[in-house]
């Protein structure tokens, strides 16, 4: 997991169109900007009336394939297209997956000011 914004860290370029799963895509290529990102280079297909990604493959510099992630399930909910069902594979590794799946989510829910004080978050 990285915590840096995408666009800080990799140039992208819409490459191409395609369908996925009976859904209209552009595949957008990321090229890293910077040596110590551990990806060179990303492959992500984002649905074109959605906007939201339904695929990525992360590359080696050598441009062997590392990982996937594959958007298995979208719903709307309150107006947000979410992933319900991810899976996330490592393809160097046999049969090694991971699959995420979101049983619930709130959007726009009050959350009360102590929760974020020191002694809160030191809990």
């Amino acid at each position: 997991m990285e915590d840096h914004r995408l666009e800080n860290l990799y140039d992208a370029k819409v490459s191409a169109l395609d369908t996925l799963d009976g859904r209209s895509c552009w595949i957008l290529d990321h090229t890293t900007k910077k040596e110590e990102i551990a990806y060179f280079s990303r492959k992500i297909w984002v649905d074109k009336d959605r906007f939201i990604m339904l695929k990525e493959n992360r590359y080696a510099k050598s441009a062997k394939l590392l990982k996937t992630t594959k958007i298995r399930d979208v719903e709307k909910i309150d107006r947000r297209w979410v992933a319900k069902s991810v899976l996330f594979k490592d393809v160097l590794k046999q049969g090694e997956e991971t699959e995420f799946i979101l049983d619930s989510i709130q959007f726009d829910v009050p959350i009360p000011d102590f929760l974020f004080s020191k002694a809160a978050l030191r809990k």
